[in-house]
């Protein structure tokens, strides 16, 4: 399903605040941010960190309803840093947001320049784990499309800020830390323990799937890749 007809779904709230915006009401329009999101915007994984189901909204979505709304938005690059700790790498994206509603107040005031309504910023943070340097080109712009849908949930809860409560706002990729201590505390090699021990090719990759956020990451390690070959050539 494409961004536009997904974005078919919001269409009553979209309408409302479509209204709000003609009758420059900004009250109106800041209570419609706040309005639930449709079902079918809602996307669903696994979290593998917490045992529990985590909530995620498309980028492209979200830049569409951004799009849709707003008579300008911008997103801009505040930092962008790779962080290495113990051989381990995050890509971390901080980004900011600039939205802009105008209006027509010449119904109240006989001037039919468009007036500044809305105007602000929001900031984005996240950051994505990557296992070696080579998923650096995969996690830096995973972590930007993620600290823009950070930035646009501070809008209300048609834009996101519901999804997850109870992981306390963890990215819909969660922000994996990059120093665990101790090997044996790292949940990639939590996987990769288990995944060795698995007595056929169905039953690693059984494992992998239930990776959730970590199933990239470990189809991409050379060790786990060698091991799979190595099953799947034994049945």
């Amino acid at each position: 399903m494409t961004n536009e007809e997904l974005l078919q779904y919001g269409s009553p709230t979209l309408k409302k605040i479509d209204k709000a915006i003609a009758e420059c009401k900004l009250l109106d329009i800041l209570r419609l941010f706040d309005s639930p999101q449709p079902k079918q915007w809602i996307e669903e994984e696994q979290n593998a960190l917490v045992g529990k189901k985590y909530f995620f909204n498309r980028i492209g979505l979200i830049e569409a309803l951004l799009d849709r709304v707003f008579t300008d938005v911008s997103f801009a690059i505040v930092s962008q840093n790779i962080i290495q700790e113990k051989g381990k790498l995050s890509a971390v994206c901080h980004c900011r947001l600039h939205f802009k509603i105008e209006c027509d107040t010449s119904v109240y005031r006989g001037n039919s320049a468009p007036s500044v309504l809305i105007e602000g910023t929001k900031d984005g943070v996240a950051a994505t784990y990557a296992e070696s340097i080579k998923h650096l080109t995969l996690a830096v712009p995973l972590a930007y499309s993620n600290a823009k849908k950070s930035a646009a949930r501070q809008l209300g809860d048609f834009f996101g800020k519901s999804l997850n409560r109870y992981l306390d706002d963890i990215e819909e990729i969660p922000v994996i830390k990059t120093d665990y201590g101790d090997s044996e505390d790292d949940p990639i090699e939590k996987f990769k323990s288990a995944i060795r021990k698995a007595a056929t090719y169905e039953q690693a990759m059984n494992l992998i799937n239930a990776a959730g956020v970590f199933k990239n990451t470990l189809l991409y390690s050379p060790e786990i890749k060698e091991f799979l070959e190595n099953k799947k050539n034994e049945s």
